[in-house]
């Protein structure tokens, strides 16, 4: 954390190298809004029917239950190949699940199987095109989505690109990595990055070249897939740069850089608008980028373009609209009062309704950018590592974030763990003993079922110091009893409603240890070890309630999906906005498990 006299220097350093401007003119401007929408803009999913092979030669079958369905709906599943008339499998309708057991499958080739919703026992007309399932043969937990030459991705981004109700998956390979920091990982880059959209079955739908303009690192090269206009189909939204402006050294440190939206369908550019400009900051080439999406006005998605993490920070936030980008508002951690903004930024954006108003804010890390483009909050503590946003303390009203904090200045601090209060950023409780570098990724989930609410990792790097908090900041456990190292996932994976740890290859219940995926642990090790933890991905991507892991290995996207039955039936995932603001953000940071605006395992309702 930055004490007093740290913050009166940098404030002084600033000042001589920005020519004495420590405000410069970046005022909000809020063009009107034409009314698209009445009602917040959400995509349309099919019912996402997977059909997995298990390895006892029986199949299983899982689907989405959708937000429009009515709390009565059941289902009937059907089974036919091409040389037999369709069967249907079940006596009664299903109610309870949204999976089914085909104990007894049929041996012909090319298997297909469907569901049809009932209601009253009675089956509905179906209103849109069959989803069929096909057999996936391979008697393994994972669909495999083959890529060419053996290659390996760095990000992936995930969204309905063609308007089918199916995800598409967006991928920026190859998986070389630069850190900005020289003497911590940067090199020259050694060719461009490319983003690649693949439909599920495998086709490739287009390619995309970024250029010798964007090196090759995470902090460089943000993209994200979402429908910023509303018409069904996801846009991306990428950082771009114009022609070579390598410098000797090979850094880009000069030169026009945008944000880009492509057309989903095409990877074709549709428009494009500054991104904010380099400022005269200390190091401008070590500066971080990310890029947003955010329902500013609690209705339409709004694109959001950062820089900055460790000084000063910028945030524009456009909306697209009849093809072309329109700034909304402009926002910088030194219009802000004070010196409470400056350096307060993380490895993630995150994007919630965080105090009640219906319309969205962010979180740039120890400080809050409200939906209108002025500042909510700073805790004031300096740039996190990592920082959680939902429904952790279903024993408090609205939202809290939990904070593991590395400060401007990595050294010794206190309160470099808390949970704060969503709304106003007030410290709900803290580790007052003294924290070096709270590190990475560390994890928020609700894992252990004998506390309500989410639990609460993070740990020190370099340093072997563990914290495992509950909800409501009793410490459950240190280094002495759980080591998940800085950067675990979880996964909601067996039939509970409590997620499972997932950490070096291996998906385990807390706190028996029971362990899952047997004998495919070393494809999961090989993507998610070590300082590689961008390429492990948590999402609720098809089938029921529970959660995908997607991996890079080579020559695959490989998506694991759990085989196990379910106890009950929930919405999808996807259909609640911090969930899909998390997944819609993994490409432009470090990823971390998604969060959700309520607390899974105590919302009843969600039970249909």
């Amino acid at each position: 954390m930055a004490t007093p006299w740290m913050v009166r220097f940098l404030r002084f350093l600033f000042k001589i190298r920005s020519g004495g401007r420590t405000k410069p003119s970046l005022k909000p401007i809020p063009p009107p809004l034409s009314q698209w929408n009445q009602h917040r803009v959400t995509e349309r999913l099919d019912r996402g029917l997977i059909v997995m092979e298990t390895p006892n030669g029986e199949v299983y079958l899982s689907w989405r239950l959708l937000p429009e369905d009515p709390p009565e709906i059941g289902f009937n599943v059907y089974c036919a190949d091409a040389h037999t008339e369709p069967a249907k499998l079940n006596t009664d309708p299903v109610i309870q699940t949204t999976d089914f057991e085909d104990h007894n499958p049929l041996s012909g080739p090319d298997l297909e199987y469907w569901v049809i919703p009932t209601m009253e026992g009675s089956e509905q007309p179906i209103n849109e095109s069959r989803h069929v399932g096909i057999l996936n043969k391979n008697r393994q937990p994972y669909i495999s989505i083959p890529l060419p030459d053996q290659k390996l991705f760095q990000n992936i981004a995930i969204a309905d690109l063609d308007g089918d109700g199916e995800y598409e998956f967006v991928i920026k390979w190859p998986d070389t990595e630069i850190d900005p920091f020289q003497g911590a990982g940067w090199h020259r880059s050694e060719t461009t990055y490319k983003l690649d959209a693949y439909k599920l079955d495998g086709t490739l739908l287009w390619r995309f070249d970024l250029g010798w303009d964007i090196e090759m690192g995470i902090w460089y090269s943000p993209f994200v897939a979402y429908d910023f206009d509303g018409d069904g189909k996801a846009e991306i939204a990428v950082k771009t740069g114009k022609a070579d402006h390598r410098d000797r050294s090979g850094r880009v440190q000069s030169g026009p850089e945008f944000l880009t939206i492509l057309n989903g369908m095409t990877g074709q550019p549709i428009t494009r608008a500054p991104w904010p400009a380099r400022y005269p900051e200390f190091y401008s080439w070590k500066s971080r980028n990310m890029i947003g999406v955010a329902y500013l006005d609690g209705v339409h998605p709004f694109v959001l373009v950062e820089r900055g993490t460790y000084n000063v920070m910028y945030l524009n936030a456009y909306r697209l609209e009849n093809n072309e980008l329109a700034l909304y508002w402009q926002w910088n951690s030194h219009e802000e009062p004070g010196w409470d903004y400056y350096g307060q930024g993380c490895h993630q954006l995150h994007i919630a309704d965080l105090d009640g108003d219906g319309m969205d804010e962010v979180l740039l890390g120890s400080c809050a950018i409200d939906h209108d483009g002025k500042g909510l909050w700073s805790t004031g503590f300096g740039h996190c590592d990592h920082a959680y946003v939902g429904k952790i303390d279903p024993q408090r009203p609205g939202l809290q974030i939990y904070f593991g904090i590395e400060g401007i200045i990595p050294g010794p601090k206190s309160k470099g763990i808390c949970q704060v209060d969503a709304a106003t950023g007030k410290i709900l409780w803290a580790l007052e003993d003294t924290t070096y570098h709270i590190h990475n990724h560390g994890l928020v989930s609700d894992v252990d079922a004998r506390y309500p609410g989410m639990e609460c990792y993070s740990g020190e790097k370099d340093r072997p110091k563990r914290w495992l908090y509950s909800a409501q900041g009793m410490l459950l456990a240190d280094e002495k009893t759980v080591d998940w190292g800085i950067s675990p996932n979880a996964v909601y994976w067996d039939g509970d409603l409590q997620r499972e740890i997932l950490y070096q290859g291996r998906i385990f219940d807390f706190p028996s240890g029971k362990t899952w995926l047997e004998g495919v642990q070393e494809n999961l090790r090989e993507s998610s070890q070590g300082e590689n933890y961008f390429n492990c991905f948590i999402a609720d991507l098809f089938g029921d309630w529970r959660e995908e892991i997607i991996v890079s290995v080579p020559g695959e996207i490989r998506i694991y999906t759990t085989i196990i039955p379910a106890e009950d039936r929930r919405i999808t995932l996807m259909h609640d906005p911090i969930y899909r603001m998390d997944v819609a953000l993994y490409s432009s940071g470090y990823a971390q498990p998604p969060m959700t605006s309520f607390w899974l395992a105590g919302l009843k309702e969600m039970q249909k």
